[in-house]
């Protein structure tokens, strides 16, 4: 009955990880973790074929998965307040995305491969531990989008 939810927000449920049977939802098209206490991404994630907004806002998320990339519907996708040390290689993948907002984590670089969100047109990289060479090659990398250092 509930194959065809669209949206669910399970924002400030003190979850700890992504419940299973969320991933099987394969319409589900918006998802809202945020201000939770999520620690990691499943890569069974990549069932998620409909998602076209994630919001993974404030929790404790410290590394991405490689399947993630499979998400290429997925337009939106915040990051923000998490500890991520680092973005999966294969995230030039993600051709639909719009919008990444990846601010106050521990990044300092960049997969080789974001040059190849070609549709994105803003990336928040506030709050970051990126060199200042590290962010010009990034902004170079993206001409058509508005990067936020």
């Amino acid at each position: 009955r509930l194959r065809q939810i669209k949206k669910i927000d399970l924002s400030e449920n003190k979850l700890s990880r992504l419940p299973d049977e969320i991933m099987e939802l394969a319409t589900l098209q918006e998802l809202d973790l945020s201000n939770n206490l999520i620690k990691s991404i499943p890569n069974e994630i990549e069932q998620m074929v409909s998602l076209e907004t994630l919001i993974l806002t404030n929790n404790q998320i410290g590394s991405l998965p490689g399947s993630m990339a499979k998400l290429t519907r997925l337009q939106t996708l915040n990051l923000s307040a998490n500890i991520l040390t680092k973005l999966p290689n294969n995230i030039g993948d993600m051709t639909g995305l719009e919008e990444l907002d990846v601010s106050i984590n521990r990044l300092a670089k960049a997969p080789k491969t974001i040059g190849k969100l070609q549709n994105l047109k803003k990336l928040n990289l506030k709050s970051n531990r990126f060199s200042a060479s590290e962010q010009q090659y990034i902004v170079q990398q993206l001409p058509n989008c508005t990067v936020s250092l």
